[in-house]
């Protein structure tokens, strides 16, 4: 069993994403493509539009650097890194249509990035994204800053009450409102 689990720094605009193997008894390899493009919130990408990034990888960090005014993103990570870069046409964001929305883009992969995966390893696979030079180390103080909210700063009902509307407010389906609801609490229960 693999937790994925996500994360946004507390007062910065870092998203960390970690995997981990909760249950299984032997190591397993994770290969993550990480799909990547520079747009504003409520605008999709098209390969047209934005160009091929240039592409400048320093150990474990990648930086995507966009044409025009587009912002560099930088990708921090601790696996294996492949220089395999490709796109991926016609992406469909399936709940955006459901929505109504625009529902395609287009989205550069810079190359995998694989890591090995061994039961009790508070660690895992991790990633750090930002317009800022995030390193992936950084990732145990954010998720503990994260716990500690869910875990001792805020009554379980207000968790509750602040995802859900949170969740309203971005138009998510209740059902994965609930499901972020449980993952908050798993999370809070294996806290790093």
């Amino acid at each position: 069993l693999i937790e994925q689990t996500l994360c946004m720094g507390d007062g910065e605009g870092t998203v960390f994403v970690r995997y981990r193997l909760i249950e299984g008894s032997e190591p397993v390899a994770l290969t993550v493509r990480p799909l990547c493009t520079s747009r504003h919130f409520h605008e999709l990408a098209r390969y047209q539009e934005i160009g091929p990034p240039n592409v400048v990888c320093d150990g474990s960090l990648i930086s995507l650097h966009w044409s025009g005014d587009r912002p560099t993103w930088h990708l921090s990570f601790n696996g294996d890194f492949r220089d395999r870069p490709d796109w991926y046409y016609d992406y469909a964001l399936v709940i955006e249509r459901e929505r109504g929305y625009d529902a395609s883009q287009d989205l550069f992969m810079p190359g995998p990035v694989t890591g090995t995966l061994v039961a009790g390893d508070r660690v895992g696979l991790v990633f750090a994204a930002s317009v800022d030079k995030p390193s992936w180390e950084d990732h145990a103080a954010a998720f503990a800053a994260a716990c500690n909210l869910l875990g001792n700063g805020l009554p379980l009902h207000e968790v509750e009450r602040q995802i859900l509307h949170g969740a309203r407010g971005c138009e998510l389906p209740e059902r994965e409102a609930h499901s972020a609801i449980q993952s908050a609490l798993r999370a809070v229960d294996r806290s790093p």
